[in-house]
């Protein structure tokens, strides 16, 4: 949450950060509602890619406001592969803004690329 937060400062309004704490029940109407201001999407989640919650909110969009995108949604997991007991091992497999030049730098990179495309649009 903190390396979104601290992508996010960056492009000033132009980025919504939700933090979905559940996944039973999750906050569809936020989404949706982000989704349809900006037109763009970045799904990021400490998990792995296959069989995450991020397919199941990107499912969602592309059902209920896929004619609002204005982006193929973008995706940041954690890589497919068993998440290792050791803490230190861990650290260094879950996205995190502890890792200057990891996951942080492709989340920025993301916001950036996102952001860019709505002031080519003109928006």
């Amino acid at each position: 949450m903190h390396c979104c937060l601290a992508a996010a400062q960056e492009y000033d309004q132009r980025v919504t950060v939700l933090d979905l704490r559940t996944i039973s029940p999750w906050d569809r109407e936020a989404v949706v509602e982000s989704v349809r201001r900006t037109g763009k999407v970045l799904v990021l989640h400490k998990d792995t890619r296959t069989a995450g919650f991020a397919g199941e909110i990107i499912a969602t969009i592309d059902e209920e406001i896929f004619t609002d995108l204005d982006a193929p949604v973008q995706r940041l997991t954690t890589p497919d592969i068993s998440i290792p007991f050791n803490i230190g091992m861990m650290k260094a497999v879950l996205p995190s803004d502890e890792k200057p030049s990891g996951e942080n730098t492709v989340v920025i990179g993301l916001l950036g690329r996102i952001c860019e495309s709505n002031v080519a649009a003109g928006e």
